[in-house]
Formats: C-alpha cells, sequence, structure tokens
C-alpha cells in the first residue's frame, strides 16, 4: 500500500490503488453480516427486525458488489482506460451506480419497516383493527409504564397490596403511583377514575365501529 504511490503510472498502479477499497468493503461486509446472524436471536419486535434485516442485506450488497466492482476494474482498467499521467478510472461507473441504487432502495424501505413498527398501533387503530383500550387510555393521559400496569390492576378492583404483591412493589409505591394516576385524571377516587376511563373505551369502540 505504501510503495503503491512510488509505482509509476500504469494500469497496475491504478488496480492496486482501487483493489484496497473493494477488499475493505467486502471483509467489513463479511464480518457485518457474520455479527447480524450471532446476534438474530435477540431481535425482538418490528423496529428490530426492520433494523435487523436492513443490516444484513446492506452487508450482503457490500459483500456482492465489492467482488463485482473488483472484476469490473480488472476488465477496464486493463482493456479499456489508459493511464499515461493520471490513474483515475474514466469509464467504470455501472456497478457501483447499482449498488448506490440498491442501497438507497433499501434504506427507504428500512425506514418505512422501522416507522411502520414504531407507529403499528396507531395505523392498526385507524383501521380498524382491535386497540387495547388501557394502552391508548394510558398514552392519552401519558401514564407511564408502571403508572399503566398499576392502572390496569386499578380497573380490576385490586387492592394496593394486591398490585403490590403482583408487581413486586412497596405498598408506598403503589400509593405514590396511584396518586399520581389520580392526579392525571383529575379525580379522588378508584370510581372516578374507572367512570372517565369507561367512558374513554366506549368512544373508542365507536370510533372503531365507524370507520
Amino acid at each position: 500500500m505504501m510503495l503503491i504511490p512510488l509505482m509509476e503510472n500504469s494500469s497496475l498502479k491504478s488496480y492496486l490503488y482501487f483493489l484496497p477499497s473493494q477488499v475493505f468493503f467486502f471483509v467489513y461486509g463479511l464480518t457485518g453480516r457474520m455479527a447480524v446472524q450471532l446476534r438474530e436471536e435477540n431481535a425482538h419486535g418490528k423496529v428490530h427486525e426492520a433494523i435487523r434485516k436492513y443490516k444484513s442485506f446492506i452487508f450482503t450488497v457490500m459483500i456482492v458488489f465489492s467482488m463485482v466492482i473488483a472484476l469490473e476494474d480488472l476488465v477496464v482498467i486493463f482493456n479499456v482506460d489508459s493511464y499515461i499521467g493520471n490513474i483515475s478510472i474514466f469509464n467504470r461507473s455501472v456497478s457501483e451506480d447499482i449498488m448506490r441504487i440498491i442501497i438507497a432502495i433499501a434504506s427507504i424501505r428500512a425506514f418505512s419497516g422501522i416507522l411502520g413498527g414504531k407507529f403499528g398501533s396507531e395505523a392498526g387503530a385507524k383501521k380498524g383493527k382491535p386497540v387495547d383500550p388501557v394502552e391508548a387510555f394510558a398514552k392519552e393521559h401519558q401514564f407511564t409504564e408502571r403508572e399503566k400496569e398499576i392502572f390496569a390492576r386499578i380497573l380490576k378492583n385490586k387492592s394496593n397490596q394486591e398490585i403490590s404483591e403482583e408487581l413486586f412493589l412497596s405498598l408506598g409505591t403503589v400509593k405514590t403511583h396511584t396518586h399520581n394516576i389520580f392526579n392525571k385524571l383529575d379525580v379522588t377516587k378508584r370510581r372516578e377514575a374507572a367512570e372517565i376511563f369507561d367512558e374513554f373505551r366506549e368512544e373508542l369502540e365507536a370510533e372503531v365501529e365507524t370507520e
């Protein structure tokens, strides 16, 4: 590598000048592909699946096109271009152009899948698919994940002690979360919270039926 700039301009010098980048992409794509396969069992959910497929595909494209571009360089550099006074490739662009197009299309599709996974529940609601009323209610009132869990049990008339045992929380922690839930709903009793939820659920079901 260090000696290549010292060589006289020739087809061989040009080929050796561009070859390392293709070797790098081949090795990078191969190691990346192996890493994705090793981590495949840890991928859960639509978003992670979209990212995993995108990475896997991009690494595969790198492997394939690193070899294709190297082969095209071999043909063009030694049979088409002239390298008197320079080492630039003038006629080779087809493989790289195709690779860029493929990566661009894959990126668009991948990010569409990521956004679809992130906002899938909202899309499902608009299409009339079943929606968890508690999930929607918690999102509407900006409950934390823990508040949502506790609120779901409040709706089942479970006592603070029962909630504490089910979620492995201290009784004081359950009372604090319950107090925060009541503040967000602007109520002071469980019955009032349940009534607000019932109204929300009825409106949600009516919206789904009309779509």
